[in-house]
């Protein structure tokens, strides 16, 4: 017997009558070259980042491999989580990179700041905790998130904070983490 996986959510396509499969296999040999050389073209281009005003440009600092994920500016910093996983601090008036720090493989979204810390989601089952200094970014915390079986939960979407606790979603729901003790309270 086989065992069929259950999801969340399923997407059945019901294809029209007239699409038989020697369409499908040219529409797939199709594609093939295409993802092909825009895969190339992705590994291999450098990002930037730029800072334009109604004046111009102001400065712009390449090679950094970002471009999912927006910044975030904080005290005179920007910090940018690049596609393979790097968190790049940055001078916000110049452009000129401070330090950097690996969190994994694939970045995509944006690092969130709170208390005096970084909160970033790597999109491999990775969450993070990360303060950042003058000279260096420090690993307080990191979690790996997985699946039942074995694999890491996708993540893609940033962290939002609040009552002490990160909230994200994960290719299989929505998550929670902090102490189970703290109350859902607000304070003023």
């Amino acid at each position: 017997t086989t065992q069929t996986e259950h999801y969340p959510a399923r997407l059945d396509v019901d294809y029209p009558e007239s699409l038989d499969r020697v369409t499908t296999a040219f529409r797939i040999i199709w594609i093939i070259p295409i993802a092909a050389v825009l895969g190339i073209l992705s590994a291999t281009a450098t990002s930037t980042v730029t800072v334009i005003t109604e004046t111009g440009e102001i400065w712009r600092t390449d090679g950094l491999g970002v471009g999912y994920a927006s910044p975030t500016v904080v005290a005179g910093r920007i910090y940018a989580l690049g596609n393979s996983g790097e968190l790049h601090a940055l001078d916000e008036n110049t452009g000129r990179p401070l330090w950097h720090l690996n969190l994994g493989t694939i970045g995509r979204a944006a690092p969130t700041f709170a208390d005096g810390k970084l909160y970033l989601t790597e999109q491999t089952g990775h969450v993070w905790i990360v303060k950042p200094g003058p000279d260096a970014g420090q690993a307080l915390d990191q979690d790996l998130l997985t699946m039942p079986d074995g694999r890491f939960a996708e993540i893609w979407g940033s962290v939002a904070l609040e009552y002490g606790r990160l909230y994200f979603t994960a290719e299989d729901g929505l998550y929670c983490l902090g102490r189970k003790d703290v109350p859902f309270a607000i304070t003023q």
